[in-house]
């Protein structure tokens, strides 16, 4: 009985194959079918069409729902702007590692309430990964970017109209105290809005950024807002050192410093091309330097200067801090610093990352007095820059952390309501996420009015300060440098 009920069920009756009626009756019926399949066929279309518009507004809120970021660097090359698919990116190349992710931070909107932002941590990594004055735990392996950089256009940028051949970087300006030399980063427009806005302040601006290559010669990194920096530099009289990097490869600069004929290339293309563009000199930041090139980079900045002297141009070198004792690093013995004080016109000592494996601030003030007591040992005070970071990091744990700017620190504490400390001249907090506590270290103005008033006091021969970077300081930072640098004091 069960087998001969599925027969039925499954071979239908001749009336059901051809149902009673004449053949226009027939027609009526298949043409009805055929309607209702086509309106079945548009709905089942619309719905799951529907489903993925709401899908996707929910992943991509519009411009109602969307918070903007605040403007921030970086990257950053290090550091710091979106990531982008040319190895060039502007911020990659001066922070991170370009395979690390972008470290503007990023603000979402919660489901519960739309209005109230929350903010998220830079995205953080080893700070083996962070490439810019990484005294402490330096990558030596890496290799040069050099096919990859020369592929494409090579960006160009303006001649200066009246190239300044002085004042020299050592010579105090009239109506201050010390010089101030400006990192401006080329990864960041709204750098350029902060240097118009403070440009009266300003004696030596380091920009462009050229990198080095395997050839000898030398590439432009971006520089989109190349014409008006100039424009305000020479209405304001800004002296110009552009930057000479090694890709922060030690391999690429070591090719390049024991290799006669390149290490003769590099010399000539770098002072053709300060007197082609009209700059007031160049500023060498070879980092990190291997140990062995100890004489051949004191060498290559004897040469180096000789060449500029010539045409009475200017030569800066940045250098590792180091305070002489068995604490230093082979990075910063590399750098002889009695050798290139003497040939050069200025230094620039980068007095940050003390802390880097850990949270701490960047340069405690018992350290910094240690490292410009070995450096006025080695150097003339005359030709000394102190370079203050404006720049802190957050800790996610142990060695992982990501570049934070006073804005950012700022955005963070507003949404985790965090109460703040201070550990010397910089702010610090802390809060937790789930398992995890992050820790926050910036700079305010507070502490980096600390900082100059102890530089002013205790070492007022210095030729000045280098404000490192444009942008990610504390706006209230220039209120303070302007009333702590009036010579009538």
């Amino acid at each position: 009985m069960r087998n001969q009920y599925h027969l039925q069920r499954k071979k239908p009756s001749r009336e059901q194959q051809n149902p009673p009626g004449n053949g226009s009756e027939r027609r009526e019926v298949t043409k009805h079918r055929r309607k209702r399949m086509i309106i079945w066929m548009i709905c089942m279309v619309a719905i799951t069409a529907g489903g993925w518009l709401i899908l996707t507004s929910a992943d991509h809120p519009g411009e109602g729902g969307k918070v903007k970021p605040e403007p921030s660097p970086a990257i950053a090359g290090h550091p710091e702007e979106p990531p982008d698919p040319d190895p060039i990116t502007p911020g990659s190349e001066d922070w991170w590692d370009p395979t690390d992710p972008s470290i503007i931070p990023e603000k979402k909107t919660t489901t519960k309430d739309k209005k109230k932002p929350v903010i998220q941590p830079p995205p953080t990594t080893s700070s083996r990964h962070i490439l810019h004055n990484n005294w402490q735990n330096p990558d030596l392996n890496r290799l040069p970017m050099a096919e990859t950089r020369t592929r494409g256009t090579n960006p160009s940028i303006p001649q200066l109209s009246n190239p300044p051949v002085r004042p020299a970087p050592f010579e105090r300006p009239p109506d201050r105290r010390l010089q101030v030399a400006v990192r401006i980063p080329y990864w960041d427009p709204a750098a350029t809005e902060r240097l118009e806005q403070v440009a009266d302040q300003i004696n030596e601006l380091n920009y462009p950024w050229y990198d080095i290559q395997s050839d000898g010669t030398l590439i432009l990194r971006k520089a989109d807002e190349a014409s008006r920096i100039l424009e305000i530099a020479e209405k304001n009289n800004i002296r110009l050192l552009p930057i000479i990097g090694n890709q922060y490869s030690p391999i690429l600069l070591h090719e390049m410093l024991n290799q006669p004929e390149k290490r003769n290339r590099l010399i000539q293309e770098i002072v053709h091309t300060v007197l082609k563009q009209g700059y007031a000199g160049v500023e060498l930041q070879f980092e990190p330097i291997l140990e062995e090139d100890h004489d051949a980079f004191s060498h290559f900045v004897e040469e180096l200067a000789a060449q500029l002297h010539e045409q009475q141009r200017w030569l800066s070198v940045a250098l590792h801090p180091k305070t002489g004792t068995k604490r230093d690093t082979p990075s910063q013995c590399a750098q002889d610093w009695r050798r290139v004080g003497k040939a050069a016109d200025s230094v620039k000592i980068m007095t940050y990352h003390y802390s880097l494996e850990k949270p701490g601030p960047a340069a405690p003030q018992p350290w910094l007095e240690e490292v410009l007591k070995r450096a006025t040992s080695d150097m003339p005070a005359k030709k000394i820059y102190v370079s203050l970071s404006t720049q802190g990091y957050i800790w996610t744990g142990p060695d992982r952390l990501g570049p934070l700017t006073f804005n950012d620190a700022q955005n963070l504490i507003h949404t985790h309501n965090v109460s703040l400390q201070r550990n010397g001249d910089q702010p610090w907090f802390q809060y937790p996420v789930g398992k995890q506590i992050h820790t926050g270290y910036y700079q305010d103005a507070v502490g980096y009015g600390q900082k100059l008033r102890f530089l002013l006091e205790h070492h007022p021969d210095l030729a000045g300060i280098a404000h490192w970077y444009l942008g990610a300081e504390d706006p209230d930072t220039w209120k303070i440098i302007r009333e702590a640098n009036k010579r009538n004091r």
